[in-house]
């Protein structure tokens, strides 16, 4: 998350920022869509998604699991939900910054294209 490359915000308070998310995410502020992946019955990743027009999405939030990574198995759940999404939405979108090489190279396996970067620059209270 670019939040936590900003070293002028406290860990604790981007941690603060995704709980706040979820809550909305949740209760259909900032999600419409959530797709769950679980092991051995426990909840070890979702992925939610906002319908932004009629026939395209965002795909909002992805968390897996700090034990879950490296097994492919966000990949599984972005698969699984992407293919599900099909059938009723033509477009899909998801902003990710281009530091997350990981997360650029998981989207662009999955088809996802570039279509433009640009850059978000922070203010802070002591600097405006």
């Amino acid at each position: 998350s670019r939040f936590y490359f900003d070293k002028k915000i406290p860990k604790e308070k981007v941690d603060e920022l995704y709980e706040k998310w979820l809550e909305n995410s949740f209760d259909g502020q900032m999600a419409d869509y959530f797709y769950v992946i679980r092991v051995n019955n426990s909840l070890i990743g979702f992925v939610t998604f906002k319908v932004i027009k009629e026939n395209e999405l965002d795909l909002s939030l992805i968390i897996l699991d700090k034990e879950a990574r490296g097994q492919r198995l966000g990949k599984v759940l972005l698969r699984h939900a992407l293919t599900a999404m099909k059938e009723k939405y033509k477009y899909g979108q998801v902003t990710v910054s281009m530091r997350n090489v990981h997360a650029v190279n998981v989207y662009t396996s999955l088809g996802f294209k570039l279509k433009e970067e640009f850059q978000i620059f922070h203010a802070h209270n002591d600097t405006i």
